[in-house]
């Protein structure tokens, strides 16, 4: 398979890296990863089978993760941020979901893609619905995977949960070992009960994330930018692309009342509930999921 890779570079000067995978006469793809996730993330087995249906698929690192411009360093503030969203009150940063939908544009504009039909993971998910309310002229449509609209009354993880995932628990990472080891300590929390994926690959894939690309503050900084945008709910009324929402019943870290909330909120979305899958898509799932994206695309076209 023919997979293209460059850097785009927004108009905040931050350089993005991003592969393209399939060919560029298909539809366009545009694949978002959620906090603290490499673009590697996404499993090979999905972007494979999102290309067997004939898709251009465009995948990039966000900002302050994988290869892309890691942004000055900033005190993150996490717990005191947590509490202050948690209370409703304002948290700043020195980005928001806004400005990270802007980096999405950027590797659109970069490629030549007027528009794109826009798939996002987690946080990927609530850039994927900003960049429909904000940009909706580069939208084809949106699929929200185990996402939400960030709303403040929406059941938050539990804390010990986002400490992991922020990187304020556990074990120092000093190498491989050690990251691979925090990796399988948050995939514990957040996994799939019904689709369990062996603990030797968990690692494996831990392993070489660390070996690709370290930004230990990536996540923090992710996290406040979620935090800093606050929920955006009934702006989604706005939305006019097609739009479908997919979570699992056993999602940990984001319940599956986000995926719902979003899909109330937007005319005519649909949704899809996965009974047994966690805050990811494990391989056995693959397969499926890359159905239903392929479905919901291929309705758009008929």
């Amino acid at each position: 398979m023919e997979i293209q890779s460059g850097y785009a570079q927004s108009e905040a000067n931050i350089q993005l890296y991003y592969e393209c995978w399939g060919h560029s006469d298909h539809p366009a793809l545009l694949m978002i990863m959620g906090l603290g996730a490499q673009m590697t993330v996404w499993p090979q087995r999905l972007l494979e089978a999102l290309v067997e249906a004939g898709h251009y698929v465009v995948l990039f690192d966000n900002r302050d993760i994988g290869l892309s411009t890691a942004t000055p360093e900033v005190q993150s503030r996490t717990m005191r941020n947590y509490i202050r969203s948690k209370l409703g009150c304002r948290v700043k940063a020195p980005y928001n979901l806004s400005d990270m939908a802007g980096d999405a544009v950027a590797v659109l504009n970069h490629l030549g893609i007027e528009k794109a039909h826009v798939v996002g993971a987690s946080m990927g998910g609530m850039i994927a619905q900003l960049l429909a309310v904000e940009h909706p002229s580069r939208v084809a449509s949106i699929v929200g995977v185990m996402t939400s609209p960030n709303e403040n009354d929406l059941p938050r993880p539990p804390l010990k949960l986002l400490m992991q995932l922020t990187g304020l628990r556990g074990e120092p990472i000093v190498d491989a070992d050690s990251a691979a080891r925090n990796r399988i300590q948050l995939w514990r929390m957040i996994n799939s009960p019904e689709f369990l994926t062996d603990e030797d690959v968990v690692y494996s894939r831990a392993a070489a994330s660390y070996t690709r690309s370290f930004r230990p503050q990536g996540a923090a900084k992710h996290s406040m930018a979620v935090m800093a945008t606050g929920g955006f709910e009934d702006r989604l009324k706005a939305v006019k692309v097609p739009s479908l929402f997919i979570h699992g019943s056993a999602d940990r870290l984001v319940h599956s009342d986000g995926g719902r909330r979003s899909a109330r909120a937007i005319p005519g979305a649909q949704f899809e509930l996965i009974q047994g899958m966690g805050h990811e898509i494990p391989d056995a799932l693959c397969e499926f999921v890359a159905a239903k994206i392929a479905q919901h695309i291929a309705t758009i076209s008929e």
